[in-house]
């Protein structure tokens, strides 16, 4: 069973955000001695794009929007007194994206895509539930459905009221931890897992990935959500 969202997990959502801009890698062959060094490394290559950000901040914060900071994965941009600027972000598929405070603390988080331009408090709760029920274990070729689940659900209202509390009190703040906002985020998260088909009792779950066999182990989930079996074809 997962424990409840604190402020060490938020902090480890971010250092991944950060870690996600390091995206040219030097790659080098294995060298056999005697062999002269090699002179040439592989570049990862992606594509970029610009993409509208329209931050919004709860009423009542007195924080300048142009005092903050949109940081994505590859850039960051300073936004305008309405609140909005164009930040650069990695192609396809909706890019995670952190609101800095004046003083350089995260104060809002969301995904940034062409249809979904926020981040504030709303799409901040859609980030925190994602990691709680921990959906970053899924295959990525259904991430974008499960950012789509968080996008329609109506379990966030707590959670949207706590982080506009919080972010009024100290919009510095976040990373301190707020206990408003770890308890909004685990009754959330519970609520959605207890309304999965055969939920009993506190909800949790597991994930296998990948499916299919490796190294000679099959590992499948064929007794239900609480029983896992592995095969070993090798023996």
């Amino acid at each position: 069973m997962r424990e409840p969202l604190g402020n060490h997990r938020v902090a480890l959502l971010l250092v991944c955000v950060g870690v996600a801009g390091w995206v040219l890698v030097g790659c080098f062959p294995p060298q056999t001695p005697g062999q002269p060094s090699p002179s040439t490394k592989l570049t990862l290559t992606y594509e970029k794009a610009t993409r509208t950000a329209e931050v919004g901040l709860p009423e009542g914060s007195g924080v300048d929007p142009t005092k903050l900071t949109v940081m994505s994965s590859v850039g960051t941009a300073t936004p305008g007194s309405d609140g909005s600027a164009s930040v650069e972000v990695i192609e396809p598929g909706p890019q995670l994206a952190v609101v800095l405070s004046p003083g350089g603390k995260p104060m809002l988080l969301g995904w940034l895509d062409d249809y979904h331009p926020s981040l504030d408090c709303r799409t901040t709760a859609e980030v925190l539930l994602y990691h709680r029920l921990c959906l970053w274990l899924i295959p990525p070729e259904v991430v974008h459905r499960a950012v789509g689940g968080l996008h329609q659900t109506n379990v966030l209202g707590p959670i949207v009221t706590a982080l506009e509390q919080a972010i009024v009190a100290d919009p510095e703040g976040l990373l301190s931890g707020d206990a408003a906002v770890t308890a909004a985020v685990e009754a959330a998260a519970q609520q959605v897992l207890a309304s999965a088909p055969n939920a009993k009792g506190k909800a949790s779950a597991a994930m296998i990935n990948p499916e299919e066999a490796r190294s000679g182990l099959t590992v499948t989930q064929t007794g239900g959500m609480n029983a896992v079996t592995i095969a070993n074809a090798l023996r």
